[in-house]
C-alpha cells in the first residue's frame, strides 16, 4: 500500500465523523428554531386560532358519537371524505388532553414536520440544508392563525411529496407505495393542497429528463388517491344537489396587494416587526438568487448537476404557480341561500406556498464566515419573532380571561347563542374570539348557533341543518343586528363587550345576568 493510500484511508473516518457532527449541528439548530416558534403557544392559556374551537367541537362530537342525544342531532359520514386529517388526528386526543394541550401538540408536530419536509426538499433539489432556518420564519402564517387545522397540517405533506417527486426515479414497489400513501394523506389533509400537487406534478413532466416508463411509474401512486378524491367530489355534489347555486366573492387587485403581508405572517395589528422580518428575509433571498445567477453566467454546470438544477427550476416554477393562484383565485365560494356553507379565504391560503417552496432551493455561499453570518441572522430573526409572538399571545390571553368562567357556568347539552361584539382582540389582526362559543360545545357537548356541522358535506353534520336556532347566513358576524325576539330559541347568551360600547342592546333585556368578568357576560334566557 502506498503512503498516500494509507493517508487517504486514515482521513476517511475523520471526514465521516466531521460530516456527522455537521449534520447534528444542523438538526439541533433547526429544532431550536422550531421550538422558538412553538414556545409562545406552549405557554399560552388561550390559543388565538380563529377556527380552531370549531374543529375541536367537531372532534368531541365524533369522539362521543354514541351518545344518544348527539346521535339524534348529528350524522357521521367518514367515507368518502377529504379535509379530515385534522379531525381524525384530534379526535383521540381532545377528550384526554383537553383543547389547549391538543392544539399545542399539533402546532409543535406541524413545525417539526414542516422543518423535516423542507430539509428533504432542499436535499432533493441540491439546495443548502440551512435553508430550513429561513423557511421556518414563515411557518406561523395565515393558515395557522386562521385555524385551518387540516390545511396547515397538510403543508408538510405537500412539501414532502414534492421532495419525493424531485428525487431521482426509484422503480421499486416500496417507494411507489410510500408515494401513494403521501398522496392519500394529502387528500385527507385538504383537497386544495391535493389539487396544487396535481398541477405541480403536471409541471414536473416539463422539467424531468426521464424516459416515458419512469414518468408512468411516477403516475401510478397517484391513481388510487385521485379516484378517492373523485368519489368524494361525486358524493359532495349529490349532497348539495338541492342548493340554489353558488355565489363567488372576489377581492380586487388593490385589496390583494394590501393583504399580502396578512396572507403571510403579519398577525399583529401594527405589523411593523413582522414586515421588518419579511423585508430582511426577502433581502436575503434576493441576495442568494442574484449570487446564484451571477455564478451561473461564469461557471459551467457539470453533467451530474443536471437533475438537481432542473428540479430547482421545477420547484421555483411551482412557487410562481402559488403566486399566480393568489392573484387569480376568489375570496370565497358559498351557497347563495346558506352563506355559512362555503369555502372562505381561498386565495390567502396559497401565497405563503411561494416562499415556502422557493427558499429550500437556494444555494448558500460555501465560505464558513458567510454561512455563519447567515445562520446568525436567521436565528436572530427567529428569536425576535418568538418574543413578539409571546407578547402578542399573552396580551390576547389576558383579554380572554373570563371566558372559561362563563363556559363553566353553562350546563351541558343546552343551546347557546354567541354575541361577540369585539371578535378581534386588541393588538391582533385575526378574529380569535369569533367562534369561542364552540369551546362550550367541545367541553359540554351542547349546541351553538354557528358550527361546522351546518355543512352537509362535512364528516360531522346536522341531520337537519335548517333548525331555527342555527346560523344560516353567518349572522354571528353581525351581533349588533341580532333580533332579540329570537333569544327565546336559546338557553344562554354568551356576550363579549369589553368596552361596553353595545350595552344599550342588552342592558334592558329581561334575561338574567348570571356571570360577568373582564367583558365576558352570560345571560340566562328568561322565557
Amino acid at each position: 500500500m502506498t503512503r498516500s493510500g494509507a493517508a487517504t484511508r486514515a482521513q476517511a473516518p475523520s471526514r465521516e465523523s466531521s460530516k456527522r457532527a455537521s449534520g447534528m449541528t444542523v438538526g439541533v439548530l433547526i429544532l431550536a428554531a422550531a421550538a422558538l416558534q412553538a414556545l409562545p403557544f406552549l405557554r399560552a392559556s388561550f390559543l388565538p386560532f380563529v377556527d380552531m374551537p370549531q374543529h375541536l367541537a367537531m372532534a368531541r362530537i365524533l369522539e362521543q358519537r354514541h351518545d344518544e342525544r348527539l346521535h339524534e342531532l348529528f350524522e357521521i359520514t367518514l367515507f368518502p371524505q377529504v379535509n379530515i386529517l385534522g379531525l381524525l388526528s384530534t379526535t383521540p386526543l381532545v377528550g384526554r388532553l383537553g383543547e389547549v394541550n391538543t392544539v399545542r401538540a399539533f402546532v409543535l408536530l406541524y413545525l417539526v414536520g414542516l422543518a423535516w419536509a423542507s430539509f428533504r426538499l432542499a436535499r432533493a433539489v441540491g439546495g443548502t440544508k440551512w435553508n430550513v432556518l429561513l423557511a421556518l420564519l414563515l411557518a406561523l402564517n395565515v393558515n395557522v392563525w386562521s385555524g385551518f387545522l387540516s390545511f396547515f397540517l397538510g403543508l408538510p405533506f405537500l412539501i414532502l411529496l414534492l421532495a419525493r417527486i424531485a428525487t431521482p426515479c426509484r422503480s421499486h414497489l416500496g417507494a411507489a407505495t410510500l408515494d401513494g400513501v403521501v398522496w392519500f394523506l394529502l387528500a385527507l389533509a385538504h383537497v386544495l393542497l391535493f389539487a396544487f400537487a396535481l398541477l405541480a406534478a403536471g409541471l414536473w413532466f416539463l422539467f424531468a429528463p426521464v424516459a416515458r416508463r419512469q414518468r408512468a411509474l411516477r403516475l401510478l401512486p397517484l391513481l388510487l388517491p385521485l379516484l378517492y378524491v373523485l368519489a368524494w367530489a361525486a358524493h359532495a355534489r349529490l349532497l348539495s344537489s338541492d342548493a340554489a347555486g353558488f355565489t363567488v366573492a372576489w377581492d380586487d387587485a388593490r385589496t390583494k396587494w394590501l393583504d399580502a403581508g396578512w396572507s403571510l405572517i403579519t398577525a399583529s395589528a401594527d405589523a411593523t416587526l413582522e414586515w421588518s422580518v419579511m423585508a430582511l428575509l426577502a433581502g436575503l433571498v434576493a441576495f442568494l438568487l442574484a449570487r446564484e445567477w451571477r455564478l451561473a453566467r461564469v461557471r459551467h454546470v457539470a453533467g451530474e448537476e443536471r437533475w438537481p438544477a432542473r428540479m430547482r427550476a421545477w420547484i421555483r416554477t411551482c412557487a410562481l404557480l402559488a403566486l399566480l393562484l393568489y392573484i387569480v383565485l376568489p375570496y370565497s365560494v358559498a351557497d347563495r341561500e346558506l352563506t355559512t356553507q362555503g369555502l372562505f379565504l381561498l386565495h390567502h391560503r396559497f401565497l405563503v406556498l411561494g416562499p415556502l417552496l422557493l427558499i429550500p432551493t437556494l444555494l448558500w455561499p460555501s465560505a464558513r464566515g458567510a454561512r455563519a453570518a447567515l445562520i446568525g441572522v436567521a436565528l436572530l430573526l427567529h428569536l425576535t419573532l418568538a418574543l413578539h409572538w409571546n407578547e402578542l399571545v399573552a396580551r390576547v390571553g389576558a383579554q380572554a380571561r373570563g371566558l372559561d368562567g362563563a363556559i363553566e357556568v353553562i350546563p351541558p347539552h343546552v343551546k347557546v347563542k354567541s354575541l361577540i361584539y369585539m371578535p378581534y382582540p386588541v393588538g391582533l389582526r385575526f378574529s380569535a374570539f369569533l367562534h369561542v362559543a364552540s369551546l362550550y360545545q367541545a367541553r359540554k357537548l351542547g349546541e351553538v348557533d354557528q358550527s361546522f356541522a351546518l355543512l352537509p358535506t362535512t364528516p360531522v353534520h346536522y341531520r337537519n341543518p335548517r333548525r331555527p336556532y342555527l346560523s344560516q347566513r353567518d349572522e354571528n358576524l353581525a351581533p349588533a343586528h341580532f333580533d332579540w325576539r329570537r333569544a327565546s330559541l336559546y338557553d344562554y347568551l354568551l356576550l363579549y363587550d369589553p368596552r361596553g360600547t353595545h350595552r344599550r342592546l342588552y342592558a334592558r333585556t329581561p334575561h338574567r345576568l348570571v356571570y360577568s368578568h373582564n367583558g365576558w357576560m352570560l345571560l340566562k334566557v328568561q322565557r
